[in-house]
């Protein structure tokens, strides 16, 4: 789930509107913050968007147009990792109480594991605005594929060694508002 968060007054953590990047996990959404104006000169670089667009009013990304082809050189975004959120953001856009801003779909879809390493597989819905019922959902085509690599020294997982890293193993509590590398390609 991508959701973009147009940060109000009384967010703590940040100013800067961002994009929230989350994944089901075991205890909620693992979430990663990305600023619009990474993800927008990571889609300059691509030549997905043109480089003159970065950072304006008139930037692609905030006026909902999405990156619906895989670049041909992957696509390297530096993001911010959030406490993990609440299970009720996949369903949910609007408001966000105590005037901390709102919140609105950008894109889903589904993600599955790589088995050799903090790896995953993305498939993303057709249409960002799409309410899909899983159950009843045709197969995904993953054509994306998503890395994770903190930019600062984390601690190794506990039971698996560094090329057996999945994204369910990493402890993530350890980098709770540090940057991590993000690179998403073709899968």
């Amino acid at each position: 789930m991508i959701l973009y968060h147009d940060v109000g007054p009384n967010l703590s953590r940040t100013n800067r509107s961002h994009f929230d990047w989350m994944f089901a996990g075991i205890g909620g959404l693992v979430t990663f913050a990305v600023v619009p104006e990474q993800w927008e000169q990571a889609l300059a670089e691509t030549g997905e968007i043109p480089e003159t667009g970065v950072g304006s009013h008139h930037d692609v990304v905030r006026r909902d147009h999405w990156m619906r082809g895989v670049p041909e050189k992957p696509l390297t975004i530096t993001a911010t990792r959030l406490p993990d959120h609440r299970t009720k953001y996949l369903e949910y856009e609007g408001p966000i109480s105590g005037n901390r801003g709102s919140v609105r779909r950008v894109d889903s879809g589904f993600f599955r594991q790589r088995p050799d390493r903090a790896c995953l597989d993305i498939a993303f819905d057709e249409c960002p605005a799409k309410r899909m019922n899983h159950a009843l959902a045709p197969e995904p085509v993953y054509c994306h594929r998503l890395s994770f690599s903190p930019l600062a020294p984390c601690p190794p997982p506990r039971s698996m060694g560094a090329t057996d890293q999945r994204i369910c193993d990493l402890d993530f509590s350890e980098g709770i508002n540090n940057a991590w590398r993000l690179e998403l390609g073709s899968g």
